[in-house]
């Protein structure tokens, strides 16, 4: 999970759906889901914000584990400023 500079978006993985999550922290008494990004790579597990707050990087974990090493991993780069 990473929450946005503005305080109230917050970013989540979800690791076998391989899509990210965007929830408005300030809808509803919990927040409200805002939009689904599907496709964001294979098992999506780590998302940070950039120190600019313009895009959010999520790490992918690729392929199986073979003698407790992963075979690759990706970077996926959103772009979450509204402008």
């Amino acid at each position: 999970m990473a929450l946005a500079p503005d305080g109230r978006t917050l970013f989540v993985t979800h690791f076998r759906g391989n899509g990210l999550y965007v929830f408005d922290l300030a809808l509803g008494a919990l927040g409200e889901e805002i939009r689904y990004i599907p496709n964001i790579g294979e098992n999506p597990h780590v998302v940070r914000i950039s120190p600019d707050g313009k895009y959010a990087v999520v790490a992918n974990f690729v392929g199986q584990i073979i003698d407790e090493r992963t075979t690759s991993s990706t970077l996926a780069i959103v772009d979450i400023d509204p402008t």
